[in-house]
């Protein structure tokens, strides 16, 4: 990530916590006053060696970023861990306003 802001260390532990490491660490939008590092690919942990590439097609205000991954088959110990949230009347509300407040909060804080 492009800085130590609270925005991006928060990130960064959350998905540590969910047992994924984020692969770009260079701006992916540049302008001529900016440079932040808003696109992001995530892959687990113990994924192997990656090959990762950020570069500026002149498509969009933003870079392409590509990641080469490793055949699985090399790839040892890989555990793959899925986290669902089941929707129902009782606990929709309370996400949709922890959804909200998180919404706001990132509107206020738009360059991670």
């Amino acid at each position: 990530m492009a800085n130590d802001s609270n925005q991006t260390i928060s990130f960064l532990e959350m998905i540590n916590h969910y047992g994924f490491e984020c692969n770009n660490n260079e701006p992916s939008r540049i302008t001529s006053t900016s440079s932040s590092c808003i696109d992001n690919i995530l892959t687990s942990k113990n994924y192997g060696d990656k090959d990762f590439y950020n570069f500026d097609p002149a498509l969009s205000d933003h870079n392409a970023l590509m990641i080469s991954l490793p055949n699985k088959s090399f790839v040892d110990n890989v555990t793959v861990n899925i986290h669902r949230r089941v929707y129902n009347d009782k606990n929709m509300l309370s996400f949709l306003s922890g959804l909200t407040s998180d919404l706001q909060d990132f509107v206020r804080y738009d360059s991670v």
